[in-house]
């Protein structure tokens, strides 16, 4: 006998059962992956469409601002969108090389914080936000937006770890769930390849040992 088949389980319902459980769990492990995969590029879709319409609106702010120097005007504007986004950092760059930088430390109270590399990763597709300040022809600067890509990353990690839970908890119902009418229905068969050697010497009648479930 083979290593291999050492390895497979000795009864029948046993093989039946880890067959059906493999099978579950490769379709779970598949569907997972599926749904990681779009909804790790839906929140990136998703901060990159928020951070252009941001861009849109605030530059208008920045631009009325900055032609006319009001620089604590910039200032309150770019508090206030750092604090109602997943911004870590807003920047205004004037044309002089002059910055104004409001940078805002959000809050990380989340008991499983998403990994290191989920975070570079997410950085990494987000990247930073520009926008030039340009008022009549003549620009004024650049407005730059970098994401909080920790704020990001947690939210979708915890979104991952929930699915994990559920799909954990599926594979271990259905299994669960499984096993009871595999043992009635095929226990029967184990029965009688246990006792094959009384049924072929004829010491043992075959029918006593099945009912109609088998």
């Amino acid at each position: 006998m083979s290593p291999l088949l050492r390895l497979l389980p000795k009864t029948l319902v046993a093989r039946v059962f880890g067959l059906n459980f493999l099978g579950l769990l490769l379709f779970l492990m598949v569907g997972l992956g599926l749904f990681y995969h779009y909804q790790f590029a839906k929140q990136i879709e998703s901060e990159l469409e928020n951070s252009r319409t941001m861009l849109q609106v605030v530059a208008l702010t920045v631009a009325e601002s900055a032609v006319i120097g009001d620089y604590d005007t910039i200032n309150r504007t770019l508090q206030r969108i750092v604090r109602a986004s997943a911004l870590e950092k807003a920047e205004f760059i004037d044309v002089r090389g002059g910055k104004l930088i409001v940078v805002h430390e959000h809050d990380h109270n989340h008991p499983l914080p998403a990994p290191r590399w989920l975070i570079n990763l997410l950085a990494e597709r987000l990247g930073d936000a520009n926008e030039v300040i340009r008022v009549g022809g003549k620009d004024y600067g650049v407005l730059r937006l970098k994401f909080a890509a920790n704020v990001i990353a947690d939210e979708l990690w915890q979104l991952i770890l929930f699915s994990f839970a559920a799909a954990t908890g599926v594979l271990l119902i259905g299994s669960a769930i499984i096993q009871v009418p595999l043992r009635r229905w095929l226990g029967n068969f184990d029965r009688v390849r246990l006792r094959e050697f009384d049924i072929l010497s004829g010491a043992i009648e075959v029918n006593a040992l099945l009912d109609r479930d088998a």
